[in-house]
């Protein structure tokens, strides 16, 4: 029987079920690799385990930049970003659901002058390749700019797009390809961290850990992690339990746990 709650797989819990158990890296890293081979193997457990869930685990935004992040780093073999990107699509994308983070926040601050420009939702500045939607004909590079923002004057979102070639209607046109592209996001900053900070605050945890219970919350009951202080810092204090409504357990205990419910 799959275990009947959800859970959310953290960072260090990607990073060892694939990039440690990497046989590579493991011959390169051989120490590491045997004082880290019980947390390996449970991590390998609780990400590729068909039969373990009855959804699939979730994972965040937030866990697969840190893991892109770390596998660019030397002690992974410097990979390119297109490497890992295929790494996450072919080992994370299709056993996990990859989630957003959806923030609330009541009391918002008075927007005044001071505070429009922090009210900005999206300002994305691209160069892409684009199609028309109604015929499959490349319209090629264009310049693009999308604007969303909420000012004293209400809600307004506009698109402007560059190049010389007449273009169709904004729904005809599809974006095939990014070439470039910059981006701006001020108000979703301001919410993500300000509320990061409470959590990290409440529970004294690092921010990293905090945003991962951010996410969390709602999504799952329990976060699998293989970050120590994470976990001890979370069991030494049950407090934190009935706060969030999340267990966060170490990936040996837990694959240990499922083992004996034989749910593994």
């Amino acid at each position: 029987m799959p275990i009947p709650f959800r859970c959310y797989l953290d960072t260090d819990v990607l990073v060892s079920a694939i990039l440690e158990s990497d046989p590579n890296w493991q011959k390169k890293h051989s120490k590491d690799a045997q004082s880290r081979a019980e947390k390996i193997q449970a991590s390998e457990k609780v990400l590729f385990s068909e039969y373990l869930y009855a959804e699939k685990p979730k994972t965040s935004v937030f866990a697969i930049s840190e893991f892109i992040s770390k596998g660019r780093t030397e002690r992974f073999g410097k990979k390119t970003f297109g490497e890992m990107y295929d790494i996450v699509s072919k080992e994370v994308s299709s056993r996990c659901e990859i989630i957003n983070a959806e923030i609330s926040q009541q009391g918002l601050p008075k927007i005044d002058s001071q505070w429009e420009k922090y009210w900005m939702f999206a300002n994305i500045s691209c160069n892409a390749e684009t199609i028309d939607r109604r015929n499959n004909q490349p319209l090629g590079p264009k310049d693009l700019t999308f604007i969303y923002s909420l000012t004293q004057a209400g809600v307004h979102s506009s698109i402007g797009f560059g190049g010389s070639l007449p273009l169709p209607e904004p729904k005809y046109m599809k974006i095939v390809k990014f070439n470039s592209i910059q981006c701006s996001a001020p108000a979703f900053e301001i919410l993500l961290f300000t509320k990061a900070s409470e959590i990290a605050n409440e529970y004294d945890i690092h921010l990293g850990d905090a945003i991962h219970v951010l996410y969390a919350q709602g999504n799952a009951e329990h976060i699998i992690t293989n970050d120590s202080d994470f976990y001890k810092k979370w069991n030494d204090n049950p407090s934190f339990r009935g706060k969030s409504g999340l267990i966060v357990e170490s990936s040996v205990n837990f694959v240990k746990w499922c083992t004996n419910r034989k749910w593994l």
